[in-house]
């Protein structure tokens, strides 16, 4: 394991967010779980239930990355629940090291590092914030 991908690995650890301490109920897992398997991907960090939309009702937020595939794809997915259980509402493809920030007010904030960090500045995260709106997920500048 060379000295850089030792930096990332310990720079995404450290990413701690606030509501890793709260686990999604059993329903809400196992969606999240068939989205996984479905993309045959692994979660990206955690996954957390917010309500984006102010409807009163909380949705599902978490980032997966595809599993074995040199370039893996990788995106922010919100499920919302229905009658029947939770199913994909939204989407949005993302790119280098990324793992589910926080989610507040309504605004989901995604961590990611970069594919190939310089030397002198290996741990440099980014911010990208995203808000659901109109069953979309859009840049929340």
């Amino acid at each position: 394991m060379t000295v850089r991908t030792l930096a990332l690995l310990v720079a995404l650890l450290s990413v701690a967010p606030a509501h890793a301490a709260d686990p999604l109920p059993a329903p809400a897992k196992a969606a999240v779980d068939k989205v996984l398997a479905d993309e045959k991907a692994e979660l990206q960090g955690s996954s957390t239930m917010a309500d984006l939309d102010g409807d009163g009702t909380p949705e599902v937020v978490f980032v997966w990355s595809q599993l074995g595939v040199a370039h893996p794809k990788k995106a922010l997915v919100v499920l919302a629940h229905a009658h029947d259980g939770y199913h994909p509402l939204a989407s949005t493809p993302l790119s280098g090291e990324v793992v589910l920030g926080d989610v507040k007010d309504g605004i989901i904030t995604v961590v990611r590092y970069p594919l190939h960090p310089p030397k002198c500045c290996p741990s440099k995260k980014y911010f990208q914030r995203y808000l659901l709106m109109a069953g979309r997920l859009v840049d929340a500048k």
